[in-house]
C-alpha cells in the first residue's frame, strides 16, 4: 500500500522551532528513521518534505546533507537521497566496535567521571518516561545511555568517534519494529539498570557478561533482519 507523509509525520515532527530550523528538521527526520517510520531504502523527496514541514527546499536539502554526513542517508544517481540500507558487514562492524568500547568502559563505572554517571542515570530515567508511548524518545535515550557508558573512558575523541557509531546503530535499530512494544521497552530498561547497577557496585565481570549477552542477542537479531531487508530490496 502506498503511503503519504501524512501517514508517518506526527504533530511533534511538524512543530518546527525557531532555534535552528535545519537542525530541528534533521533531528525529526533522524527520529523518524530511528523508529522505523522512514525505513531503510526509503526515498527522501525534497518537495513533499518541504511542504510537510512548511520550510524551504533548501532547508530540507541542508537537513538531508547533515544526515548524510552521519551515514544515515545516501545518494544514488537518478534516485536522489534515500535512507541508508545497512549490510550485514555494517552491523557486524558496529557490534565489534561496541564490544571493544562498552565492555571495558563498564570497568570504570564505579569510580569514573561523575558527568558520565549523571548522563547514564538521566538516560535511564528518560527511557522509563518514554517506554509506554514514545518510542522515538525511548530509542534516543537508549542510545544516550550507551554513549554515557563509553563516557567512562574519559576520552572526548573516543566520544566523538562513538557518536558516529551510534548513528549507524540508530539506523540498525530501525529494523526492529517489534521492539516498540511496552513489554520490550520495559524489559530493556530493567536489563540496563541491572547492568549499570552491577558496574557501579564494582561487579564488573557480572555487568560485562550481561552486556555481552545483550549485544550478542541484538547483533544476531539485526543480522537476520538486515538479510530480509536486503532480500526484499533486491526483489523490488
Amino acid at each position: 500500500m502506498s503511503r503519504t507523509l501524512d501517514d508517518v509525520l506526527s504533530a511533534e515532527d511538524l512543530a518546527v522551532h525557531r532555534v535552528s530550523t535545519v537542525d530541528y528538521v534533521a533531528d525529526r527526520l533522524k527520529a523518524m528513521i530511528a523508529d522505523g517510520r522512514l525505513p531503510q531504502g526509503e526515498r527522501l523527496r525534497e518537495m513533499p518534505l518541504a511542504e510537510a514541514f512548511s520550510v524551504s527546499r533548501t532547508t530540507i536539502r541542508d537537513a538531508i546533507r547533515a544526515l548524510a554526513a552521519e551515514g544515515l542517508v545516501t545518494h544514488e544517481f537518478h534516485k536522489g537521497a534515500m535512507v541508508a540500507l545497512l549490510s550485514r558487514a555494517d552491523i557486524t562492524e558496529v557490534y565489534r566496535i561496541r564490544r571493544l568500547l562498552e565492555l571495558p568502559a563498564l570497568a570504570e563505572a564505579q569510580h569514573g567521571p561523575d558527568e558520565a554517571t549523571k548522563k547514564a542515570r538521566q538516560a535511564l530515567a528518560t527511557c522509563a518516561e518514554a517506554a509506554d508511548d514514545d518510542y522515538s524518545s525511548f530509542v534516543e535515550a537508549e542510545i544516550a545511555f550507551h554513549a554515557a557508558i563509553v563516557g567512562y573512558l574519559g576520552s572526548p575523541r573516543i566520544d566523538q568517534f562513538f557518536a558516529r557509531i551510534l548513528s549507524t546503530l540508530r539506523l540498525a535499530l530501525s529494523l526492529l519494529g517489534e521492539d516498540r512494544r511496552p513489554t520490550t521497552t520495559h524489559n530493556l530498561i530493567r536489563r540496563y539498570n541491572e547492568i549499570f547497577d552491577a558496574a557501579r557496585r564494582g561487579e564488573v565481570a557480572a555487568a560485562q557478561r550481561q552486556l555481552a549477552a545483550h549485544l550478542d542477542a541484538y547483533e544476531a537479531r539485526l543480522l537476520r533482519s538486515a538479510e530480509l531487508k536486503i532480500e526484499k530490496a533486491g526483489s523490488d
